[in-house]
């Protein structure tokens, strides 16, 4: 777990050592919070049987400035997918995911500015009749994801498009048979936020 962590922030110390973490100014002020809604959709195919492959999810994040161009922060969000299964059994997925994330910024036209960046996740999963009608599984998953941004700033306000993917360790739960998935996903959406 501890080499997971040091990931971003590695990627944030070499990118501020570059020529491209150089800058005068920084992109997204010192401080910035947003809010995110996002389609989300798991790719695997034994989350997509049981109609919990798709859903909205909200998510709010805040980062700080390391460098002009560099930003160490984090993540929290909810997914609450709902769905029929096999059978017509009513299914039920929670999923939060607890991300730590660094990335590099850069404006790429006024008042536009790109982002990159990577990070690692604790996700908690919380599944209600997936496995079996009567089933509540629950349990932590460990990931790391990469994403991007697009975003439009306008004094201390800005929007903005943004796309993740996830990659998540599997999940096992707990029956006789002890299925194993995982919980892979993809986000594409929206944001605003305000820097300070």
């Amino acid at each position: 777990m501890r080499r997971f962590l040091l990931l971003p922030i590695l990627a944030a110390i070499l990118l501020s050592l570059s020529p491209l973490g150089r800058a005068e100014a920084a992109p997204l002020g010192e401080r910035n919070i947003q809010l995110k809604v996002d389609y989300l959709n798991f790719t695997d195919s034994f989350i997509e049987r049981n109609d919990t492959d798709n859903t909205i999810y909200v998510g709010v994040e805040g980062y700080g400035q390391l460098s002009p161009n560099i930003y160490l922060g984090g993540e929290i969000g909810l997914a609450n997918p709902g769905g029929t299964g096999p059978g017509g059994v009513d299914t039920e997925l929670t999923y939060i995911p607890l991300e730590i994330n660094a990335k590099f910024a850069g404006e790429a036209a006024p008042q536009t500015v790109i982002d990159i960046g990577v990070g690692v996740s604790v996700n908690y999963v919380r599944e209600q009749n997936i496995t079996s009608v009567g089933s509540d599984e629950s349990d932590f998953v460990l990931g790391g994801q990469f994403f991007g941004d697009v975003i439009y700033t306008s004094g201390d306000f800005f929007i903005g498009f943004n796309f993740k993917y996830q990659l998540t360790e599997n999940f096992k739960d707990s029956t006789p048979a002890g299925v194993s998935y995982d919980f892979i996903n993809w986000r594409i959406g929206g944001q605003a936020g305000m820097v300070f």
